[in-house]
């Protein structure tokens, strides 16, 4: 019932919001984590895997199938390669744009170079995270249980998300 991993496990975005210590929790950013995780997150990581299993066949399903640590290889590089940064790239516009962060006062010179500063740190932090996650992921959970495991081991993630790209914006006090 992958349908079911997919609803089960892409709330992590929410929670990853709450445990964000540096601001008050609000219900916009809670909801616009949710609403992103459940729309693009939870189906774009669901159906990559599915890809991913018929793209790297086992040998019992394939008579010329590449070896395991070969496909271990080529399922994380492809991950890691081509689908982390324009994932990433979404993940931050969208989120900044959901959680009203996305206003940055001064020409829109501005908002593209904070864009881009937080892209940057995304992509690195992913690529340094989600490589060794990715390779424990493949070499040692069933096909069966990636998408769960990969959603679950997000929430780090989207507690980095929180409050290192999309951080809340200051009250009016000037506190964060």
């Amino acid at each position: 019932m992958p349908q079911l991993s997919i609803l089960l496990t892409c709330p992590t975005l929410p929670p990853g919001d709450v445990i964000n210590t540096s601001s008050l929790c609000s219900l916009r950013r809670v909801l616009s984590f949710g609403l992103y995780g459940l729309v693009v997150g939870g189906p774009i990581t669901h159906f990559w895997h599915k890809f991913m299993d018929h793209l790297f066949l086992p040998p019992a399903h394939a008579p010329h199938a590449l070896a395991a640590e070969t496909r271990l290889v080529g399922r994380v590089a492809l991950s890691q390669l081509v689908l982390t940064p324009p994932f990433v790239a979404v993940t931050v516009g969208a989120l900044a744009h959901l959680t009203g962060t996305d206003t940055i006062p001064g020409p829109p010179q501005a908002a593209a170079d904070s864009f881009r500063r937080a892209f940057a740190a995304a992509l690195f932090t992913n690529w340094r995270w989600f490589t060794a996650a990715r390779v424990v992921n493949q070499a040692l959970v069933g096909r069966s249980h990636r998408v769960l495991v990969e959603h679950l081991t997000t929430l780090w993630w989207h507690t980095y998300l929180a409050v290192m790209v999309v951080p809340p914006l200051p009250t009016a006090g000037g506190a964060k």
